[in-house]
């Protein structure tokens, strides 16, 4: 689209793919707008409106598309398979857990990788091993072969954008980066559940496992 020209929102009755528009929504707290749709499936859905036009369904289209997949490539239970339809359903699917971690932040897959034998083909030639994590660049960016490489879990853990930072002994750091700290007493598991328990975050990382003690749960 060229710099300069604001886009409208879909007319009602407008079709992308499954979905027909009906109307569009405000949501003031996030400042966005939506697009309300129903699909040809049955269900009503909701497209933040700068992703209308790659949203093709309300996340049908997915699973179906997934299904084909199982069927003709007989790789429903390889963990590459699982890799890719988990990044489709957190980008397209309204319904997914983690959908507004992705999708409703923008995140898509690029259209080349709808095609699971291409990110597969992908997936095999930039050094998958079957235990790392698909991981972006640009956590702002798409899932797409410019944006993407593969990772252990522990650094998935650390680039995440939901990883949680503690300030103690004078430097901040995420919980898996204080779970590697030579200082830390315990593992990253026992860090974190320190942490979901109120500890305060130098009591969590310098007491032994098996010494807790609940005068060290820091103040609320």
């Amino acid at each position: 689209m060229p710099t300069g020209i604001k886009r409208e929102p879909p007319s009602p009755g407008e079709r992308v793919g499954r979905l027909v528009a009906s109307g569009t929504e405000r949501d003031h707290e996030r400042k966005q707008t939506r697009v309300v749709a129903m699909c040809d499936c049955g269900e009503e859905t909701s497209v933040l409106f700068r992703n209308w036009g790659r949203a093709k369904s309300c996340g049908c289209l997915q699973r179906d598309r997934a299904s084909e997949t199982f069927t003709k490539h007989g790789q429903g239970t390889s963990r590459v398979y699982k890799v890719w339809t988990g990044m489709k359903q957190r980008c397209a699917n309204p319904n997914n857990d983690e959908y507004k971690n992705y999708g409703d932040r923008g995140v898509y897959v690029c259209d080349e990788w709808q095609d699971f034998e291409v990110f597969a083909a992908w997936a095999e030639e930039n050094g998958y091993d079957g235990k790392l994590d698909i991981d972006r660049i640009d956590n702002d960016g798409p899932y797409s072969p410019e944006n993407c490489h593969w990772v252990t879990r522990s650094e998935n853990l650390r680039n995440t954008r939901r990883s949680r930072k503690l300030t103690a002994l004078g430097e901040t750091k995420t919980m898996i980066a204080w779970s590697e700290d030579e200082r830390c007493q315990v593992s990253y598991v026992t860090l974190s559940s320190r942490i979901r328990r109120d500890w305060n975050p130098e009591d969590a990382i310098l007491t032994p496992k098996g010494r807790w003690n609940p005068k060290r749960k820091a103040s609320s």
